[in-house]
């Protein structure tokens, strides 16, 4: 009945599964499973040795595989991982309970290969969108994440901790699965007994059943057929395993898993050579070899038996190239190989009647067993001088490995000095610190290319080390460095060069020294101990500003002295560069004042000075005008000279100074009314005005008004200056008013000399008038103050105008306001002070307002206390009061310019009949002035 049920299940699943219901065919298939497994199943009742228990067997795996099939099919990756994991310790247990067990079964190896074989296959053909291959040699796909292994499903992604066999890897993973199950089958068929062997014509019975009850045969041949005496087994391992290992090489090397290619690799090269199947190992292993990542990461216990490999392959196939190769690298110590090697011999080892081999190699590539480092004492040199290195070379083998002569030692450098050659000579001692003579070689082709030649005995003992101390010289200013160095090794048969390509793989910070027989160690504190830096021969010629200033200011001609002083011991000739740094945000014109270039007028910064003796000294000067803003300027000058005795070396003194150029003044400044003294518009004999006519050509018909601004100048300079005159400019007037200063033709002579911080009060009266006398709105005024100076040791000519900034001023808008002025006879004592209030009208309002004088206890005044004054529209009025001021105490008195003198603060309020509102009294005159609190004070001299 239990068959029934598996056969009418499986008969639903396939039908289930042509309809492409695949999750009630994984249904059926999985109870189809469960009847074959389960304690009235075929595969527990029926009897290991009985072939219906093999077709059991079949039977689950035809199902179970279908099972991953439908799982693979809903997108189930982690549920078909854990099924075929289930299923596998299900099977494993079924045999060990009731089969021939599974520990040495080559059956069992070859189950789990042909599963795993399977299991890539099925990813394969699914084309899961996870697996999607990337291409590295594409930039765009080179950012693209590398999946290993699907991620989990949502039912799993709960659980805390997931096993590695419960996500579903990428085909590459199964493929290498099956090559590490395919070698177990070979390694366990080869451990079966020799009389498990025999052909079955040569055995006996009792054997034979013994055979039958031991080895497991599900789907693999019979001993003797598996691991036959003969060795030809019927199944072909490498052949399988080469394929397998192809798969794996293709799928992973598109995922960047380089380390998995190459052991498996190197997997299938031990059964090459197991089988004595040479070239194929060389084949094998040449490509992992030449990429080896082990080398580069000094895996060497991985590395070295890749090597090994190669070798006895190589030995034995005769490639002599090879040979050489890997034999050159197995010397290195690091490895520890025990093969006893001889390069001298492996190169020798070709035939005499062959072309010479040249073999080439590169540390970026390849390991080489000898160090070579290169140092240069000191860091820095001048051109016609020597500098003192080292060669430093440790041969890195074991005690074991026989003596190396080499037969040439180069380093090569970075100038026109190409390379330092040491060739190898049996009569130099051969001590742990040598010191060598190095000669000139000059190439015929290449005049300017030089080569230095030495010798040295080159043979070294396994693990010794030798320096080679030398001198080099110094020719050209720049940069000198070693950027490599290359061993050459010479026999019969071939050449054998190992190149150190890097700069990197000769660098070191030690300098050793020789203390009796022994080396010490001494630290070399650069960064770059092999590059020293070559500087031009000192020059002897010196460079001076003798009037060089501390301050130089924006808008001045500057004139510098410059002289020229020959310190040399012999004639030169020379000439003289002047010019300002390349990055500078300010250019300036530069120009010798005695420059007499005949040649080019418009090169005026080169300067011919000629022929100057030993001692003598020459002075030019240079002459330019500072820019009109703040900056500093890097002024370069540069003397460029030659000997008398050697005319083809030029020789360059240079000379940088900053110079700062600042603001001589700055400026503070007030800006108030003043009392227009001309006529007031009338209200009643306005001109008439056409609106026709043009407001930008017609004269300004609008209400004139006096304004001061008074600039308070304060003087910067640490030196005293001349202030000759200043002059305010307008540089721009909104377009509805009209501006003009007062006097402005000719500046105001000032003739004052001012000390470091010194400050100085400059007034200037502004007439500014709107175009009609409707406009209302505000007028800005943009304005510079012109100040005209000079310093003291300077000419009366030379003279520099200074232009300062003047914040922007605005004219408010045409509204009524109070004016005070006052007249101060000479005698206050005795004669009363007039103090006038001028009340303005720009509207064209009738407007009336109340006036108030409050009483004082330091002056009596004559006037109305209470009065109200009426302005018709576009009008003025005046109010005057006379004021007799009482005397006052000498403590009382305060000084104001050199002056003495007190205030006396009159009190008028001025109110708006109508909207009562106080207006605010404005100083409009020299002895008035007003404060924070919107007082008006009068200044009262003694």
């Amino acid at each position: 009945m239990n068959g029934w049920n598996v056969r009418y299940d499986f008969k639903l699943a396939v039908f289930a599964e042509f309809r492409q219901e695949m999750d009630v065919a994984q249904r059926h298939y999985e109870s189809a499973l469960e009847e074959l497994f389960g304690p009235e199943g075929s595969l527990e009742h029926t009897p290991s040795w009985s072939t219906r228990w093999q077709e059991a067997r079949l039977l689950c795996d035809v199902i179970a595989f279908r099972v991953l099939r439908c799982q693979i099919w809903r997108g189930m990756t982690s549920g078909t991982a854990e099924s075929w994991f289930n299923y596998k310790e299900r099977m494993r247990d079924l045999i060990d309970r009731r089969g021939k067990g599974t520990d040495n079964s080559y059956s069992w190896e070859a189950w789990e290969a042909r599963w795993a074989k399977m299991m890539a296959q099925l990813i394969e053909m699914a084309d899961l969108p996870v697996f999607k291959s990337v291409d590295l040699s594409d930039p765009e796909e080179q950012t693209a994440p590398l999946t290993i292994y699907a991620p989990a499903e949502k039912l799993y992604s709960t659980m805390e901790r997931m096993m590695p066999f419960h996500l579903l890897h990428h085909p590459g993973y199964w493929w290498r699965l099956a090559c590490k199950h395919l070698v177990a089958r070979k390694r366990k068929a080869e451990a079966i007994p020799q009389e498990d062997r025999t052909l079955p014509s040569e055995t006996t019975a009792a054997q034979l059943a013994s055979r039958t009850r031991t080895y497991d045969t599900y789907m693999v041949p019979q001993p003797h057929e598996e691991a036959p005496l003969s060795g030809h087994s019927t199944y072909d391992y490498l052949l399988d395993l080469q394929s397998q290992t192809e798969r794996v090489e293709s799928i992973m090397s598109n995922r960047g898993q380089m380390r998995a290619v190459h052991q498996v690799k190197i997997d299938l090269a031990r059964e090459f050579y197991k089988a004595e199947r040479y070239d194929e190992v060389l084949q094998t292993l040449q490509p992992v070899w030449e990429n080896m990542i082990w080398r580069r990461e000094k895996w060497f216990d991985l590395a070295v038996e890749v090597l090994e490999l190669i070798y006895d392959s190589a030995q034995t196939t005769g490639n002599i190239k090879l040979q050489a190769e890997s034999a050159w690298e197995l010397t290195y110590e690091p490895l520890k190989s025990q093969k006893a090697i001889n390069i001298s011999q492996c190169l020798s080892s070709t035939d005499s009647n062959d072309e010479r081999m040249h073999i080439l190699l590169d540390t970026q590539s390849r390991v080489c067993p000898v160090t070579i480092t290169f140092s240069f004492l000191s860091g820095a040199g001048f051109v016609g001088d020597t500098a003192a290195c080292q060669v430093a070379v440790v041969y890195n083998a074991s005690a074991q490995k026989n003596e190396l002569t080499l037969t040439e030692l180069r380093v090569h450098f970075n100038t026109n000095i190409k390379s330092l050659v040491i060739n190898h000579s049996d009569n130099v001692s051969q001590s742990p610190s040598t010191e060598l003579k190095v000669e000139e070689e000059h190439d015929p082709a290449h005049p300017m290319a030089k080569g230095l030649l030495t010798d040295a005995n080159l043979t070294f003992k396994p693990g010794q080390l030798r320096v080679f101390n030398l001198t080099i010289p110094l020719r050209d200013p720049d940069s000198f460095g070693a950027t490599g160095a290359s061993l050459i090794l010479k026999a019969s048969g071939a050449t054998l060069e190992h190149v150190l390509s890097r700069p990197t793989d000769i660098s070191s910070s030690t300098w050793w020294l020789q203390s009796e027989d022994k080396l010490l160690r001494k630290q070399i504190p650069r960064a770059e101990p092999n590059t020293i830096q070559v500087l031009p021969k000192p020059p002897k010629v010196q460079l001076r500003i003798t009037n060089l200033r501390e301050q130089y200011f924006t808008g001045e001609k500057v004139a510098l002295n410059i002289q020229i002083l020959n310190e040399e011991a012999e004639e030169v000739n020379a000439y003289v560069r002047a010019e300002g740094q390349d990055n500078a945000e300010v250019g300036l014109q530069l120009a010798w004042k005695d420059n007499n270039n005949e040649a080019d007028d418009t090169d005026l910064t080169n300067l011919q000075i000629g022929k100057i003796m030993a001692g003598e000294s020459k002075s030019h000067m240079l002459e330019f005008k500072a820019p009109l803003q703040l900056s500093e300027y890097t002024l370069r000058l540069e003397v460029n000279y030659r000997l008398a005795s050697d005319p083809e070396t030029p020789v360059t003194k240079t000379l940088e100074s900053v110079i700062p150029f600042v603001s001589p003044f700055e400026a503070n400044y007030d800006f108030g009314p003043r009392l227009h003294t001309g006529s007031y518009p009338d209200y009643f004999s306005l001109s008439d005005i056409s609106e026709d006519d043009d407001e930008q050509s017609a004269p300004a018909r609008g209400i004139s008004q006096r304004w001061c601004l008074t600039s308070r100048v304060v003087s910067f300079s640490t030196k005293p200056l001349l202030v000759e005159a200043t002059r305010l400019v307008v540089n721009r007037v909104t377009s509805n008013a009209v501006c003009e200063v007062e006097d402005s033709s000719e500046p105001q002579k000032v003739s004052r000399t001012m000390a470091f911080k010194d400050m100085m009060d400059v007034p200037h009266i502004l007439a500014v008038r709107k175009l009609t006398l409707e406009d209302r709105r505000p007028s800005a005024l943009e304005l510079s103050l012109a100040v005209t100076w000079r310093r003291q040791d300077a000419n009366d000519d030379d003279t520099t105008t200074t232009m300062l900034a003047v914040p922007s001023m605005t004219i408010p808008s045409a509204e009524p306001r109070v004016l005070c002025t006052a007249v101060i006879p000479s005698n206050t004592e005795d004669e009363p002070i007039t103090v006038s209030y001028t009340l303005e009208n720009p509207s064209m309002h009738f407007l009336t307002f109340n006036l108030t004088m409050e009483a004082n206890e330091l002056f009596a005044f004559s006037g109305s206390k209470h009065r109200a004054v009426s302005l018709t529209p576009m009008s003025r009025v005046q109010v005057d009061y006379r004021l007799l001021i009482y005397p006052v105490e000498e403590d009382a008195l305060t000084e104001r310019h050199g002056q003495k003198g007190h205030w006396v603060w009159p009190a008028l309020r001025v109110v708006d009949a109508y909207f009562q509102k106080t207006l605010r009294v404005l100083d409009a005159g020299d002895s008035v002035q007003s404060d924070d609190r919107g007082g008006v004070g009068i200044w009262i001299p003694e």
